[in-house]
């Protein structure tokens, strides 16, 4: 029996692929470059989410804004007012004191401390590969290359002192790459008190209103929105001054079209007749106020002029008709009612109130945690920009090597004792007075490698070069 030699396409494909994947490293895959990934696309996300937070924060139900400020228009809130730069504007929950103060220590430990360790830890891995390619080139000063090589995060010492230090400022030669060095110290070394700064806990407010007759507290949650009010009531065997509301209206929303959705009904059912079915040009069914009766209305004789009625402010003038249309586009109009009482916009613009009711939201500051999710993006670009164009260049130069603490001990010292000429000096009798002296004699050291052909010396090994070698 004789085998084909011909091999099926489709197999082929498969097997070129199954052998691809093999040569994958899976394991920086899922432990680098995808973590690296969902970091930035949630940076990312969360920046897209807060720019619209409108659109993903429904209407406010209550009359107090993320200010804890009265107002009858929460929605003209804006996140953006600087006044709420201090403040807790995106909250979550209600919660005993205790469960907020919770909540907000572990977030401070969790994301401030660890996460300040985790900015450290990240910063001065790229920071160490890039001044070992740059110290291929020119040198670095004795303080620059302590403080990248010998420390694993920034001090308060080591930061001021980079910055108030013109020459080690030029340690390196991008000048943009040293900047953002100095940035990400002064921004490690704040993150814990802007992580803290950004979010806290806050009172659960409510809003309310002073009766007009005792100046009782009232939940404003209790008052209705007038849309009409029935001032000659009693010809139809009502009280007069006869309110018609519906429920608390805050923001804008949407009601039923149909006249029996109306909320008169709620006080006499078979006065629904007050309201008429009509079709406007475009056959669209709408609702209208009956204002012009003046035969009968129901089991009533109803002799002229008709009712006489008044028409507050809609929220939505698009649902309701009226008789006065032009009350619908004056929002000084707006009605509220409580206890067969009235209540103007003056009124409670004036005398309405925010007050705590014992319990607590936690959150954020809007305009904080924008500015946070801004630097951190920021970092992670220059980060990853810094760390994957200094691997390319020692990739490119044939080299690998990163000093450690210990080998960074060894050629720190041995950059010193040739530069600094410690050689007919009994170094334990040396002060540290007279060891600055001579490294600001110096003007800071110098210290570099001298990179070697892989190719003609077959090592991928740096040298530090002595201060002779640097000068040429």
């Amino acid at each position: 029996m004789v085998e084909s030699r011909h091999m099926h396409p489709l197999g082929s494909v498969w097997r070129e692929v199954y052998r691809d994947l093999g040569l994958v490293d899976w394991a920086r895959f899922f432990f680098c470059y995808l973590p690296i990934f969902i970091w930035t696309a949630a940076l990312v996300l969360l920046l897209g989410v807060l720019i619209c937070i409108k659109s993903f924060i429904g209407p406010f139900e209550s009359a107090c804004t993320p200010d804890g400020l009265f107002s009858l228009s929460p929605d003209h809130y804006s996140y953006w007012t600087p006044s709420g730069f201090f403040q807790m504007t995106l909250v979550f929950g209600e919660m005993s004191f205790a469960v907020a103060k919770f909540i907000d220590v572990a977030w401070d430990v969790m994301f401030g401390r660890i996460g300040q360790a985790l900015l450290a830890l990240f910063s001065w891995h790229a920071f160490s590969i890039h001044t070992t390619v740059s110290m291929g080139t020119s040198p670095t000063t004795y303080q620059f290359y302590r403080t990248i090589f010998l420390e694993s995060s920034p001090s308060f010492r080591s930061t001021i002192g980079l910055i108030s230090n013109p020459t080690s400022l030029k340690s390196i030669r991008s000048k943009t790459a040293m900047a953002f060095m100095v940035a990400t110290m002064i921004f490690i070394l704040a993150f814990p008190t802007l992580a803290g700064a950004m979010t806290g806990y806050t009172s659960v407010v409510k809003a309310y209103i002073p009766d007009i007759t005792d100046a009782n507290m009232i939940r404003f949650d209790s008052f209705d929105a007038i849309i009409y009010v029935i001032h000659d009531g009693k010809r139809i065997k009502i009280q007069d001054n006869q309110i018609v509301t519906v429920d608390p209206v805050i923001s804008k929303r949407t009601y039923a079209s149909k006249c029996e959705n109306l909320v008169f009904s709620a006080y006499r059912p078979d006065a629904l007749d007050l309201y008429a079915d009509t079709y406007n040009s475009n056959g669209r069914r709408q609702c209208s106020m009956q204002t012009a009766v003046s035969k009968s209305f129901q089991d009533f004789d109803l002799a002229g002029p008709s009712l006489n009625i008044s028409v507050a402010y809609f929220i939505d003038e698009t649902l309701y008709g009226s008789a006065d249309s032009s009350a619908s586009f004056d929002p000084d109009r707006m009605l509220w009612g409580w206890n067969n009482e009235i209540y103007d916009k003056h009124y409670l613009s004036k005398h309405g109130t925010c007050q705590a009711n014992g319990n607590y939201h936690w959150g954020f500051s809007f305009i904080q945690l924008f500015c946070m999710a801004v630097m951190l993006l920021i970092w992670t670009f220059g980060v990853l920009t810094m760390w994957c164009q200094a691997r390319y260049i020692m990739r490119k130069r044939g080299y690998d090597i990163v000093s450690g603490p210990q080998k960074a001990i060894l050629e720190l010292s041995a950059a010193m004792r040739s530069e600094l000429d410690f050689d007919d000096v009994d170094i334990p009798l040396l002060e540290e007075v007279q060891i600055k002296q001579r490294i600001l004699a110096a003007k800071g050291g110098r210290i570099s490698y001298d990179t070697q052909d892989p190719i003609e010396n077959q090592s991928t090994a740096l040298h530090p070069k002595s201060p002779q070698q640097s000068n040429r």
